[in-house]
Parts: C-alpha cells; structure tokens; sequence
C-alpha cells in the first residue's frame, strides 16, 4: 500500500490535491479528518463545533454563516458532521472537476478564474447536497441533545466566567469527557465568579441556558 502511495503513478493525484482549488476542500478535510482521529480517541466532543440554534429558528440578528447554514439545513445535527460532510463532497467535485478539466485551462493562469468558478459551484452544490443528507438525522439529535440536557439538572458545574447573573454566564459540566461549555443564568443576588461551583436547577428550552444556583 505504501509503494503505491509512493509511486510515480500518483503524481497527477497529488497535483490536482495540491493545486487551486482542490487544495483548498484538501485543507478542510485534512483538519476534519484530523478532528475524527483525535474524537474517537476521546480528546474532544463530536458536538465541540456547535451552534446552539433551532431548525425553522429566525436569522434575525444572526451572523451571516448562522444564516447560510440555517439556509441549506445544516443546523440541527453537530456542525462537526455537517462540515465533514461539506468537506468530503466538495473535495470530490474539486476533485474531478480538476482532472477532467482540458489540458489547455491546467497548468495556465486561466486555472485561476476558472477554479474560482469550480470553487463556488461544487461548495454550493456541497451544502445543498448535505442538507439532504443530514436531514434525516435532524430528529434524532434534537432527542438526544433535549435528553442530555435535561439530565445535568442536579449536577454541579464549574462558573468560566468572572460574573453570573440574569443576563451573562457561563459554566463547564464535567460529563466524562472534555467537558461541555453551557450558558448560565442566575436570578438571585450572588458574588459568583471564575471557580465557583453552582448547582444546575433547570434548563431553558426556549433561551437555551440553564439556571443555577450557588452550591452553598
């Protein structure tokens, strides 16, 4: 396996992977194939890229990238996923695009306008494709992530922030893993800070934040 990586023959292969634009999807799945590695090894969390917004939710006041994924169905399932998938279907189309393209285009300055070209058509048609395919699955994690959190009510966490109150907070749950960063809000008068351990009380479906309270 490795004289065949090795060999002459996979020139052209390395070429196209390398070159513009394909490099660019090679990039991308080159840093999330890495994140698999190091997930599976339990280092990270599949949901450690995540945002925490609802399909059918508004996009207004949201970024730009919130909107574009909340478009093409890509929220509702670990962007981790997601973007795996955008990566692995963008570097294919790249891909090929690249080695059927004329030898009269490769290897020339028209490479350049014309893989801007290619880039923009195989990443639209990556994230329309993934949300097709991620679609399926949008039920199963909303179950599992409405689950979860309803069952840190009762856990104590660790306060990441210098303050927590009804507006601003935030606190790490040790779940076994790396630990899973969380929005919280406290409605009492409290000196809450960096290291305090607060008990959770419950969870805001609606805001998305957990309420809590001081352990003492």
């Amino acid at each position: 396996m490795l004289a065949i990586l090795l060999s002459s023959k996979m020139d052209p292969f390395y070429s196209i992977i390398g070159s513009f634009p394909t490099a660019i999807w090679t990039f991308f799945l080159g840093i999330f194939l890495f994140y698999w590695v190091v997930a599976v090894l339990g280092f990270v969390s599949i949901d450690l890229i995540d945002m925490d917004v609802e399909p059918g939710q508004s996009t207004q006041g949201m970024n730009a990238l919130v909107g574009l994924f909340l478009r093409f169905g890509l929220i509702g399932v670990p962007l981790t996923i997601s973007l795996t998938i955008v990566s692995t279907i963008g570097w294919f189309l790249s891909f090929f695009s690249i080695y059927f393209m004329p030898e009269s285009i490769q290897g020339t300055f028209l490479i350049w306008p014309v893989g801007l070209v290619v880039l923009f058509i195989t990443g639209f048609i990556a994230l329309w494709a993934t949300g097709y395919i991620v679609k399926p699955l949008v039920r199963f994690f909303q179950n599992t992530r409405a689950n979860s959190r309803h069952t840190f009510v009762g856990t104590q966490a660790r306060v990441r922030t210098s303050r927590v109150d009804a507006f601003f907070g935030e606190a790490e749950i040790v779940d076994g893993g790396a630990g899973l960063l969380v929005q919280i809000r406290c409605f009492d008068e409290n000196t809450l800070t960096i290291g305090d351990a607060v008990v959770i009380l419950e969870y805001d479906q609606e805001k998305h934040f957990y309420r809590v309270s001081a352990l003492d």
